[in-house]
């Protein structure tokens, strides 16, 4: 019985530890929103992988984005630069600029530390972009193309006050948490964020 009390009031203490989990800018909990800077540095390509099918992007911007205390934030738009249509068989993209749908950020403390987790989804529905893909005769990706569903993304260093934070996209097919059109893909790639105001910002 004793064990058991001990049990149930380590797992609270964690449990309370877990959802007591914030956004913290200049080392003070966020209370309210902290807007993130437009422009991100890249550390990896943008890449959704679909069998031998990939889109790349080589850039991405963020419009109307913050995070917000105490783990939340959103993103109006998230816009991939540079993006070509790669292994497809004669397909092209018509423009090589991808804009999101409104976006929600979710952040809990990943369970490996000291991976933070993220989850990026759709604000209205599970669209969480559309562009369009033009080609000769046999191209099997022609007309217009949605990527659903939501992403999953770690902070390698999320625990740490930073200026800049490195945010992972992870997101594997096996998952099935991501399509293109009706195909489960494997989603990465790497940025830099920071925000607005420069300060130094954390999860944990």
């Amino acid at each position: 019985m004793a064990v058991a009390v001990v049990v149930v009031a380590v797992s609270a203490v964690v449990s309370a530890s877990a959802s007591a989990a914030s956004w913290r800018v200049g080392g003070e909990e966020l209370v309210g929103s902290a807007s993130l800077a437009s422009a991100m540095s890249m550390t990896e390509r943008v890449i959704w992988e679909y069998g031998t099918v990939s889109l790349e992007c080589g850039g991405v911007e963020l419009k109307g984005a913050s995070i917000v205390g105490p783990s939340g934030g959103s993103i109006e738009h998230m816009v991939f630069t540079g993006c070509e249509v790669y292994g497809s068989g004669g397909c092209f993209l018509k423009s090589a600029t991808i804009e999101s749908k409104p976006l929600s950020v979710a952040a809990a403390l990943g369970g490996k530390s000291p991976e933070d987790a993220l989850v990026l989804k759709p604000v209205s529905g599970k669209v969480f972009a559309e562009f369009q893909v033009g080609g000769v005769e046999g191209c099997l990706f022609a007309g217009v193309n949605q990527l659903k569903g939501k992403a999953m993304l770690v902070l390698p260093r999320g625990r740490e006050e930073l200026a800049e934070q490195e945010v992972l996209i992870r997101t594997t097919a096996s998952s099935e948490e991501f399509k293109w059109n009706e195909g489960f893909v494997a989603f990465t790639g790497g940025v830099k964020a920071k925000l607005a105001s420069g300060k130094a910002w954390s999860f944990h």
